[in-house]
């Protein structure tokens, strides 16, 4: 089973980017015949090309994408059956307040979570309060929510999509 993760960032990840990043390569390392794949650095045509390629192939389809860099490539649409995808956030400062950001900025960053929620299906929260507003802000079932704190259940959550690909041949 593969796991890919994309660490595209752009720069050097801060804390709660590296504390995500660790939570999810323990995850992956105690469960059994898991194979981790990790993408650093600047997102490329190529990089993107063969994520599509390795996520549309049923039998070599990676089990989970998850992005560190809270955003999907564009144009993603993996065959939903076979890959699911979870997206890192780290805070959503520009819905509750309204300082430091444009008029501009907000609307196209609440665009790309709303997109998020329609392609997500599981958010991995940087905190309690970042699950909390997803929640409130967005809609989004508790139950697609894992707190970073928690590593029981990401380890839960990925135990569980390994189980239920490995039932589905």
């Amino acid at each position: 089973m593969k796991i890919l993760v994309d660490n595209t960032i752009g720069h050097e990840p801060d804390k709660k980017a590296a504390f995500v990043m660790d939570l999810v390569t323990d995850a992956a390392a105690g469960i059994p015949g898991v194979c981790l794949v990790v993408h650093d650095g600047k997102r490329s045509m190529h990089a993107v090309r063969a994520f599509r390629s390795e996520s549309n192939g049923r039998n070599g389809a990676p089990a989970l994408f998850v992005s560190i860099s809270g955003v999907l490539p564009l144009f993603w649409h993996p065959d939903r059956q076979f890959t699911k995808t979870a997206v890192a956030v780290y805070s959503l400062d520009f819905v509750s307040s309204l300082r430091g950001y444009t008029w501009l900025q907000r609307h196209l960053l609440n665009l790309r979570y709303h997109r998020l929620r329609r392609l997500a299906d599981y958010f991995i929260a940087a905190d309690r309060h970042v699950a909390d507003d997803l929640h409130k802000y967005y809609f989004i079932p508790r139950d697609r929510i894992i707190d970073a704190g928690d590593s029981a259940g990401m380890a839960d959550m990925l135990s569980g999509i390994i189980r239920c690909r490995q039932s589905r041949g």
